[in-house]
């Protein structure tokens, strides 16, 4: 946000950004539950939508202070410590997204126009809302099987004037899904379906690998050594 403050101070003008963090805000939590049945709309928000959401601020014991250095008491639900955060958010003009990820089994995306139930943050402080968006499970490494892939976000001279973006998912296979246009119709724009892909490492993959590890060990520790002299 300071760094928007000082480019349009710079430029004379307001300049179109985006904003990246790891843990999704609470008015994703919130949002999620708006569509039919408590649910996501996998046509209006065309994803995969398997993951409760372990937000910023969830789950914080109820006295933790605020360098999270000394926590007494139980263990909370949701405590608000993110609300300055999205205070400052969705008071940044032309911000037209925020993408995070940390939750693999969700890829979905959604446009927070207004003041959500229970959520003193109001979305349409600066104009024209703000667009929330997961990204997609990407390595071996983490918790679950579904499809590896990474969102990919195209931006145009034209689109960031009107502010919008479009965005979609490249999955591992090479296959393209999920493609959306973040703009002022989101929500009730209907795209095509997501499908619900689930991959998995072959075990033989895996033993490979682990031997690999173990005969490179020695070598990567005399590599250390040396470069510590």
């Amino acid at each position: 946000m300071a760094t928007s403050r000082q480019l349009a101070d710079q430029y004379g003008r307001v300049v179109p950004s985006i904003a990246f963090v790891h843990i999704p805000i609470h008015a994703a939590a919130v949002l999620k539950k708006q569509g039919p049945g408590g649910h996501v709309d996998l046509q209006r928000h065309p994803s995969i939508n398997d993951d409760k959401i372990n937000g910023q601020s969830h789950g914080w014991p109820r006295n933790a202070n605020a360098n999270n250095t000394t926590r007494t008491g139980d263990r909370g639900g949701y405590t608000r410590r993110d609300v300055p955060f999205m205070q400052a958010l969705v008071a940044t003009p032309c911000l037209i997204g925020l993408f995070y990820g940390h939750d693999h089994g969700n890829t979905w995306c959604y446009r927070w126009t207004d003041k959500l139930d229970g959520l003193d943050v109001d979305a349409g402080v600066a104009g024209a809302g703000l667009h929330l968006c997961y990204g997609q499970h990407t390595d071996y490494g983490g918790y679950g099987y579904w499809v590896r892939g990474e969102r990919q976000i195209v931006a145009t001279r034209k689109g960031l004037r009107n502010g919008t973006l479009d965005t979609h998912t490249m999955l591992e296979t090479g296959e393209v899904v999920g493609k959306v246009t973040l703009n002022s119709t989101f929500n009730d724009d209907v795209y095509d379906t997501v499908p619900n892909v689930k991959t998995f490492m072959p075990l033989s993959a895996g033993k490979e690998l682990t031997s690999l590890a173990v005969t490179l060990r020695p070598a990567l520790a005399v590599l250390a050594l040396l470069l510590l002299l």
